[in-house]
């Protein structure tokens, strides 16, 4: 966006909405840069790096659908993925809402949720694991309206992600998606000592979703002391049958270890 001295000079300008404007060069309208006037009734500098309205005009603003900004279950699940395998910041001149895993009906059901919470398309791609190498495929939108949308019920960084009030005060109905959601990515199911445990190095965000599951009557405890820095902490729960009935798994194959181990 331009800066606010020459937002305003722009401003004055008698545009239209989706018009093009040519300044005469430099900072000052009488330079020789190209604006495009937004639907928003703001003006926007195109970077110098395209060479012409016809390239620019892929980065116009996306303008969610009407209604995007109802907290639906389907906001709530793209709230908890992206708390846990996700991402949603800045990024140069760049507002991003990513997803990245290698499961695909993970992958699938964040595309799915991101389409009809907010009507816009995302891109697809592949970044080579850290650890592995081998390509992890993500999906990922880039729009100032939907991650401050996203922003409002949450932040989003690993070490410190915090639920904002305007969500833990969302129905029962809300909560049970998120918790679905964010199990579905950081939750496992451990065989051994028939335990479900919810891993992060954010204890702070683990105790939020500890008072979470009470509201449903599951009663968790939080360890700490995993991974290999063992500064991971792990939410654990003792009672499978009742995290089967109230919460449980939307994720195929993490719900039928699930079912498997309670026969």
């Amino acid at each position: 966006m331009t800066t606010p001295s020459r937002q305003g000079m722009i401003e004055s300008q008698p545009k239209p909405k989706g018009s093009w404007f040519k300044s005469g060069g430099g900072d000052s309208p009488g330079g020789n840069s190209w604006y495009f006037f937004l639907s928003t009734g703001h003006w926007t500098d195109v970077p110098k790096l395209f060479k012409s309205k016809k390239q620019f005009s892929v980065m116009r603003v996306k303008k969610p659908k009407k209604g995007f900004d109802k907290l639906t279950e389907g906001k709530a699940r793209l709230i908890a993925h992206s708390i846990g395998d996700g991402y949603v910041g800045i990024s140069k001149h760049d507002y991003n809402i990513k997803y990245e895993v290698s499961d695909k009906e993970l992958l699938d059901s964040f595309e799915t949720d991101l389409v009809n919470t907010y009507g816009l398309k995302a891109m697809h791609g592949k970044n080579p694991s850290g650890k592995t190498g081998k390509d992890i495929p993500y999906i990922r939108l880039r729009s100032k309206l939907v991650f401050e949308d996203l922003m409002k019920y949450a932040t989003y960084y690993s070490k410190d992600w915090r639920l904002k009030p305007l969500f833990l005060n969302c129905s029962s109905e809300i909560k049970r998606e998120f918790l679905k959601a964010l199990f579905d990515d950081e939750g496992s199911v451990i065989p051994g000592n028939k335990t479900i445990r919810l891993y992060s190095i954010n204890e702070r965000g683990l105790l939020q979703v500890k008072d979470m599951l009470t509201e449903f009557k599951i009663t968790s405890r939080i360890k700490s002391g995993f991974g290999y820095m063992r500064n991971v902490y792990a939410l654990a729960i003792k009672d499978l049958k009742l995290f089967k009935e109230r919460i449980g798994f939307n994720l195929q194959r993490k719900q039928e270890k699930l079912n498997n181990l309670l026969k």
